[in-house]
C-alpha cells in the first residue's frame, strides 16, 4: 500500500509542472480566467495521482489498466488545452512535442543515474525507490526555467511571425522523432531493461545512451528549426516593411508633385483672374448686366472640377487610399468608401502602409483586370476604444481563385495583424473578394 501511495504522489509531482509551463506558453490567448485554467490543471493532476494509486494497489492487470488510464488522462488534458486557449492546434501540438521530448530525456537520465549508483538488480520506478522520482524532480526544477525562457524569447515571437501552414511544417520533424522514440521505447528498450545478469547492465547503459542521443538530437533539431523559421519570417517582415516604406515614399513624392502642380495652377488662375475682372469691369461700367451674367456663367463652366476630397484624417492612409481609388475609378469602378482613421491613432506609418496599401492595391488591380461585370470597391473602417476594424469588398474576375491562398502582400497584412494581436480574413465569393482586418488598439501605443 505504501508503494502505491508513493507511486500516486510522485506522478502528481512529476507530471503537473509540465502542464503548468505548457499553459504559460499561451497565457495571452486564454479563453477562460487564468486562475480557472490552473485550478483545472491541479484537479486533473490530483485525479491522476488517485488513479495511479488505485491502479497499483488494486488493479489485477496493472500494465493494461494503466495504459487505458493514461489514454483517458491525456485525452482530458488535450481537451482542456483545446477548450481553454484560442490558439491554432498546430502550436499546441508543437509545445506538447517539445515537453514530451524533454520529459522523456529527464526520465531516462534519472533512470541511468539510478541504475549506475544503486545496487545491481534494484527495481527502479516511481513506487520502488525514492531516489528515482526525486532525481526526476530535480531535473524538472533545473529545466523548467530554461524552457519557460525559450517559450518566451524564441517560441512566442516565432509563432507570431509564422503562418499556420509554417507551424504545421515545423511540427513534421518533432512528430517523426516522437514516432522513433515510441518504437525504441516500446520495442527494444523495454526488452533490454527486462534482461538480467552482468552483460545486461552494459546493454542497458548502451541502450539508454543511444536513446538519449536520439532524443537530444531531436531537441537540438527543434531549436535549430525554430531559429531558421524565425529568421526567415523576420527577413520576410523586413522585406515587406521596406516595400511599404518605398511605396510610402513614392506616394509622398506624388503628393508633393500634385501640391506643386496645384500651386502652379493657382498662380496661373490668379494671372487669368485679372483679365476676367477687366472684362467684367468693362461690362459693369457700360451697365450691361446681361453681358456680366453671361460672362460669369461662361467662366464658371470653364473652371476645372474640385479635387478629390480626403477619405480620412490620417495623411498616410488618405494619400494611399486616394491613389488606388483613383486607379479603380479610372477603370470604371463604382467606389463607396467611408474610413474613420484618426491622425494620432498610434500605429506606425509602416504598418498602416502594409495594411491599407496592400488591400487597396489588390482591390484596384482586381477591378482593372475585370473584362466583364460590374466593377466596384466598397470599404469601411471604424475605430472604437479597443479596436480598429477594416472591411474591404471589391469585384474581381470570375476565373481568379484566390480563396484560401495568400500572396506576399496579404501575408504581410496577416503579420501586422498578429503583431497587434488581431485577426484577418480573406475569401472569394463568386466575383467578390472580401477582406477584413481587426487590430487591437490597446497595443498601438507600443508600436509608434
Amino acid at each position: 500500500m505504501l508503494q502505491a501511495i508513493q507511486f500516486g504522489i510522485m506522478n502528481v509531482f512529476i507530471n503537473t509542472p509540465w502542464y503548468f509551463v505548457g499553459g504559460m506558453a499561451f497565457e495571452d490567448n486564454l479563453r477562460i480566467r487564468k486562475r480557472s485554467f490552473y485550478l483545472c490543471i491541479v484537479i486533473i493532476a490530483l485525479l491522476d495521482g488517485v488513479g495511479n494509486f488505485w491502479l497499483l494497489a488494486f488493479a489485477r492487470d496493472f500494465n493494461t489498466a494503466r495504459s487505458v488510464f493514461k489514454i483517458a488522462y491525456y485525452s482530458v488534458i488535450v481537451l482542456l488545452f483545446l477548450l481553454s486557449f484560442r490558439v491554432f492546434v498546430g502550436k499546441l501540438l508543437y509545445v506538447f512535442l517539445i515537453i514530451q521530448a524533454l520529459a522523456t530525456t529527464i526520465n531516462y537520465v534519472a533512470y541511468l543515474l539510478n541504475m549506475l549508483f544503486l545496487p545491481t538488480g534494484t527495481a527502479i520506478g516511481y513506487g520502488d525507490v525514492i531516489t528515482y522520482p526525486l532525481t526526476i524532480i530535480v531535473g524538472i526544477a533545473v529545466t523548467l526555467p530554461l524552457l519557460w525562457r525559450f517559450f518566451k524569447k524564441r517560441l512566442r515571437p516565432a509563432f507570431e511571425e509564422m503562418s499556420n501552414k509554417s507551424v504545421l511544417f515545423l511540427c513534421v520533424t518533432p512528430i517523426l522523432f516522437f514516432i522513433i522514440q515510441i518504437f525504441m521505447s516500446n520495442i527494444n528498450f523495454r526488452y533490454v531493461l527486462s534482461n538480467k545478469g552482468a552483460e545486461a547492465v552494459y546493454n542497458k547503459v548502451f541502450t539508454i545512451v543511444v536513446y538519449l542521443l536520439v532524443v537530444v538530437t531531436g531537441l537540438i533539431t527543434y531549436y535549430i528549426n525554430i531559429q531558421m523559421m524565425l529568421e526567415s519570417a523576420h527577413r520576410a517582415r523586413l522585406e515587406a516593411e521596406n516595400h511599404a516604406q518605398e511605396r510610402q515614399l513614392r506616394l509622398q513624392v506624388q503628393s508633393y508633385e500634385q501640391l506643386m502642380e496645384n500651386i502652379d495652377q493657382g498662380k496661373a488662375v490668379r494671372h487669368d483672374v485679372r483679365h476676367h475682372l477687366s472684362v467684367i469691369r468693362g461690362h459693369a461700367q457700360a451697365s450691361d448686366i446681361e453681358a456680366v451674367l453671361a460672362y460669369l456663367e461662361e467662366y464658371t463652366m470653364s473652371l476645372p472640377g474640385d479635387n478629390e476630397p480626403p477619405v480620412c484624417e490620417n495623411h498616410v492612409v488618405d494619400v494611399l487610399v486616394r491613389h488606388y481609388l483613383r486607379n479603380a475609378r479610372g477603370a470604371g469602378a463604382k467606389v463607396e468608401v467611408k474610413l474613420v482613421v484618426p491622425q494620432d491613432i498610434g500605429i506606425s506609418n509602416t504598418d498602416l502602409c502594409i495594411v491599407f496599401g496592400n488591400l487597396f492595391e489588390n482591390a484596384a488591380q482586381s477591378v482593372i483586370r475585370q473584362t466583364e461585370g460590374e466593377r466596384f470597391v466598397q470599404a469601411r473602417c471604424e475605430t472604437t476604444k479597443s479596436k480598429l476594424v477594416l472591411t474591404l469588398d471589391n469585384s474581381c474576375p470570375a476565373y481568379e481563385a484566390k480563396d484560401g491562398r495568400q500572396g506576399v502582400g496579404l501575408s504581410s497584412v496577416a503579420a501586422v495583424a498578429r503583431k497587434y494581436h488581431g485577426t484577418v480574413r480573406f475569401n472569394k465569393e463568386g466575383t467578390v473578394y472580401k477582406s477584413s482586418v481587426i487590430l487591437s488598439k490597446a497595443l498601438f501605443g507600443f508600436n509608434k
